[in-house]
């Protein structure tokens, strides 16, 4: 269970930014994932753009909510969609760089820094009324904490199943 300054945190972004409009929330890892580091697979971000515009044309009054370790990511959806993608400051690869792991050690920032800032995303991510996601320990966190949050899986339209225990519940297929 989070601690209540980590809740704090979470509520007080909330309250300052979702504004009662609806949020999706999309969380794209890049860096060592994207660089196929222990062979991991990853959905290229210009995907989960195009996914994110999509969900705009159809809730055009709504925000983009994004969780990302990759600095150029942030730049790129600010660029296609505006002032309408909120995210927060944190650490966040600048060159490709892993922030995660035993990979992480020439990223700036203590363990409990990074940590704190993947937890606070996925418990913004958890609140949001939409997810867009690829295989992830963060979203599948998020969706723990709210089971019943509407998802669009990526990898799942790309062909691969990678979690299928999160599709028995998932709104969106039913």
């Amino acid at each position: 269970k989070p601690r209540a300054h980590v809740l704090r945190v979470v509520d007080d972004f909330i309250n300052r930014h979702f504004s009662g409009r609806p949020v999706l929330g999309v969380h794209v890892r890049q860096t060592d994932a994207a660089s196929g580091f222990e062979n991991r697979i990853s959905v290229s971000a210009d995907a989960f753009l195009e996914e994110a515009a999509s969900w705009i044309s159809v809730n055009p009054s709504g925000f983009v909510f994004l969780a990302t370790d990759d600095e150029r990511v942030v730049d790129n959806f600010k660029r296609r969609l505006g002032n309408i993608v909120l995210y927060r400051d944190c650490i966040r690869s600048v060159d490709e760089r892993s922030l995660h792991g035993h990979y992480d050690s020439a990223v700036a920032g203590s363990a409990y820094e990074k940590g704190l800032d993947v937890i606070v995303d996925a418990l913004l991510l958890s609140r949001c009324d939409c997810l867009i996601r690829s295989h992830s320990r963060v979203t599948c966190y998020s969706l723990c904490v709210s089971s019943n949050l509407k998802f669009i899986d990526l990898d799942l339209k790309n062909g691969q199943l990678r979690t299928p225990w999160l599709h028995s519940h998932n709104p969106l297929l039913q």
